[in-house]
């Protein structure tokens, strides 16, 4: 928009990024007063770190209404990522004149926390543990618990649910192991971003691709998740011959 400095590349990218932590960089030139006391440049660390927390929520609200991280980012989303930013810029060159001085403050490793990484925290405190649901109204557990109760990526899944999975002769072994596991997985969601973007990549994410409206973009995901159901049958069927045939 006219009037509005444009980001930089490596912000515009980074918005969208995947990661846990800050990478380092000087996109701000963040200017610390030599002549300030000790005592004074701890107590503006503490100012520092007491606005995190609040911006992060206010950041992972934004990126809740853009529909998640992969989507566009809105207006607000990129000023709150910028101010994020300008904040973990100068909470660092806060503590870089302090360790210069020689001087010990405490070490909070929250500080490096990514935006996008305090959002998915945040769709986890959102997100209530799922509850066993009556046969006839299946959830899908593991996209509730990765993308949110209202991402758009949810109910995607849901519009072609019935058809696509819980009656397709294709999808049976798999629709069965996944009603088994599907609350399991949605439950480690909840404690640890590693398993998280595991089960993302493995189980998540192919399943919004499997609920693309163009059948014919969905079918090679539709296919890798039949595949796991009916590996895992013929993988009892052969257990079980062993058993009766030693």
């Amino acid at each position: 928009m006219e009037g509005e400095t444009p980001q930089s590349p490596s912000l515009e990218s980074d918005i969208y990024a995947e990661r846990d932590v800050w990478l380092l960089r000087d996109s701000y030139n963040t200017y610390v007063n030599a002549g300030q006391s000790a005592n004074e440049l701890v107590a503006a660390l503490t100012s520092n770190r007491a606005q995190f927390e609040p911006l992060r929520e206010r950041y992972a609200r934004a990126v809740q209404s853009d529909g998640g991280i992969e989507n566009a980012a809105s207006r607000e989303r990129k000023v709150l990522f910028k101010e994020l930013n300008r904040l973990y810029s100068a909470t660092e060159a806060l503590k870089d004149e302090l360790r210069r001085r020689g001087v010990n403050y405490s070490i909070e490793v929250s500080d490096e926390e990514h935006p996008n990484a305090a959002y998915r925290r945040y769709v986890r405190l959102w997100t209530p543990k799922p509850q066993p649901q009556p046969q006839a109204q299946p959830r899908c557990f593991v996209v509730t618990s990765v993308y949110g109760p209202n991402s758009l990526e949810l109910r995607r899944a849901r519009l072609v649910c019935r058809r696509r999975f819980a009656i397709n002769p294709l999808m049976a072994p798999s629709w069965l192991l996944y009603k088994i596991v599907g609350p399991i997985l949605a439950g480690l969601c909840q404690d640890d971003d590693a398993i998280t973007k595991c089960i993302k990549v493995v189980i998540a994410r192919p399943i919004v691709r499997a609920s693309d409206k163009e059948i014919a973009k969905a079918m090679p995901w539709i296919v890798y998740l039949s595949l796991w159901g009916w590996a895992t049958l013929s993988g009892l069927a052969l257990l079980l011959n062993r058993w009766l045939y030693p």
